[in-house]
């Protein structure tokens, strides 16, 4: 219906422009609105969209970045928003190398792109994308050097587009850090509860040895170093069941906040940081586990924007809310999370020394050092 709109740019919001063409607005969504300067007039190319009941507008600033958003639709499940999701947080050389290199991990790193979406678009792509002539190779080289700093792609989006591109490349990424380092964290943190905010393991085993000698009789430990908290007091696996049932909800409301972790968290709140609990608390032993939780965190004094509870794997928490980074201590939740295209920190605790796929924090002040680190290019000193 249209092939471009000429006019000027009245509005950039998130995800959109409003284009003024004779003084009619047009919402137009893009990958990066602040490639588009306000109240300057452009020729924005155009992909509309129309189904039955939906008809909108895809804008792009050059024939060449809407061509590769109409290949990127042709891939077998893509439909345009993941088209403009992709455009949003890949740079074109970075795309088309890995799909030329079948490199898997770089696509799983996109928004909502798992291993089979990512192998399709493989399949499809392959040797059919060709960099035109007019690629800005140094604005590319530019989106690399902050990729590798471990900054947000969305971010460096809006930041590239705000740099001077007649300066060398030097000066452009020292350009880019400075607007990068104005705009503050604003990172969306999700965060486990149990051995990562509270030492609930640990007291687990307490418990259960006042368990074992106060309800059943027993003597305590008898295995100290044994992996299971049953076998540690050599109980049947089944007894694991009786003794949640009786304790946990005891256990969770008492279990001991981790050295430093109210003191972190509530600091990157104040920075600027959406803190959301993601925990996998069921209500199968606990009668209400968003109130033991919320209870727990307001009675330690540690700031939060939203709790999740009953969670499953956390991906859809993760995804749903755009997490930029999830800090857990279990490794299958983590791999869940990562292969969803969510970057994890792995909280150390006694059962995941050995795994190694993952970067880790030993306690709470190492988490604060990665996340400044990977914001603003430096650790905190103190």
């Amino acid at each position: 219906m249209y092939e471009y709109l000429k006019g000027k740019i009245t509005k950039q919001i998130a995800n959109y422009i409003v284009v003024d063409v004779n003084n009619v607005g047009y919402k137009v969504y893009t990958s990066n609105p602040y490639k588009f300067k306000e109240n300057e007039e452009y020729t924005v190319y155009i992909y509309n969209h129309v189904r039955e009941e939906e008809n909108t507008l895809y804008g792009f600033i050059s024939e060449d970045e809407r061509d590769l958003f109409l290949k990127l639709i042709d891939v077998k499940g893509l439909g345009p928003r993941m088209g403009i999701t992709i455009l949003a947080t890949c740079s074109v050389n970075g795309l088309i190398d890995a799909i030329d290199r079948e490199n898997i991990l770089y696509l799983k790193k996109i928004p909502k792109v798992g291993e089979k979406l990512a192998r399709q678009i493989i399949l499809d792509l392959k040797g059919k994308l060709v960099l035109s002539e007019n690629n800005d190779s140094n604005n590319d080289e530019l989106i690399l050097a902050l990729e590798s700093l471990g900054y947000k792609s969305t971010d460096i989006k809006n930041v590239v587009a705000k740099v001077d591109r007649e300066l060398n490349i030097e000066a452009q990424i020292k350009e880019a850090l400075k607007l990068l380092l104005k705009w503050g964290l604003k990172m969306i943190l999700g965060i486990d509860m149990d051995d990562t905010i509270c030492d609930t393991n640990e007291n687990v085993i307490v418990e259960a040895d006042k368990y074992d000698k106060e309800v059943l009789g027993g003597t305590g430990i008898k295995d100290i170093n044994a992996y299971e908290f049953t076998e540690m007091m050599g109980w049947p696996k089944d007894m694991k069941g009786q003794f949640f049932a009786d304790r946990l909800e005891h256990i969770m409301g008492t279990a001991k906040i981790k050295d430093n972790a109210k003191e972190v968290i509530n600091k990157l709140h104040d920075e600027g940081c959406k803190i959301l609990i993601i925990s996998f608390r069921k209500d199968k032993y606990i009668k209400d586990p968003y109130a033991l939780t919320k209870n727990w965190l307001d009675e330690h004094g540690v700031y939060y924007d939203k709790i999740y509870v009953n969670t499953g794997s956390k991906v859809d928490e993760c995804i749903d809310n755009d997490v930029d980074l999830f800090i857990d201590d279990k490794e299958s939740h983590c791999e869940e999370v990562y292969n969803a295209g969510v970057p994890v920190l792995l909280f150390t605790n006694l059962y995941n020394h050995d795994e190694k796929r993952f970067k880790r924090a030993d306690n709470w002040k190492q988490v604060y050092n990665y996340i400044k680190e990977i914001n603003y290019g430096r650790k905190d000193s103190n």
